[in-house]
């Protein structure tokens, strides 16, 4: 490890400007980025056809390719998102009440569930943490500052946030900086 600083949850963001500080970091700009404990899913758009696929592991002896578990979220990506754009994302359960985030077994089991698509949308989140390709630009080797700002181009959907919702500490590890625009949470 480069640092003894840990994992954080829930916006323990004193703490991390803190322990920043105390390696020297504090006089850099630095970018922290939420990690979201879902399922890793790739949503993207080619040639006016939506569709969804998670890691090979997650879904058992089935295929990968998930989009007709969530037909509705496909159409979300159809009709809101720009062609020939590819997204890294995860993909949660969240209470139909949404305040509550469920665990990620239950978004596996959901996915691998043999209920209909209508009722896994109604647990059923995606949340946007980069971009591969954006309007058929390979993106993946510009800096993570930069495929951000791809990223805050789409707009959120009932099932989708987009944005990002990395925090950015800048030169003064006082002055700390959300640029959330991750529907509400």
């Amino acid at each position: 490890y480069y640092s003894k600083a840990k994992p954080y949850y829930r916006g323990y963001f004193q703490e991390l400007a803190e322990e920043l500080k105390a390696i020297g970091w504090d006089k850099v700009k630095v970018l922290v980025d939420c990690k979201w404990d879902g399922l890793r899913m790739t949503i993207g758009k080619v040639n006016g056809k939506g569709f969804a696929y998670v890691d090979p592991e997650d879904v058992k002896k089935k295929s990968p390719n998930v989009s007709n578990r969530i037909p509705a979220i496909i159409k979300e990506i159809e009709e809101n998102f720009p062609d020939n754009t590819i997204l890294d994302c995860e993909f949660l359960a969240i209470h139909p009440n949404g305040k509550e985030m469920l665990h990620r077994t239950v978004a596996n089991s959901l996915l691998n569930s043999k209920i209909s698509g209508e009722e896994l949308e109604q647990f059923a989140i995606i949340v946007v943490f980069d971009v591969i390709f954006f309007k058929g630009l390979d993106v993946r080797d510009q800096p993570l500052h930069e495929r951000l700002e791809y990223l805050s181009q789409p707009k959120p959907t009932k099932h989708i946030f987009t944005g990002n919702d990395a925090v950015i500490f800048l030169d003064n590890s006082s002055s700390i900086r959300s640029s959330s625009n991750v529907g509400g949470m």
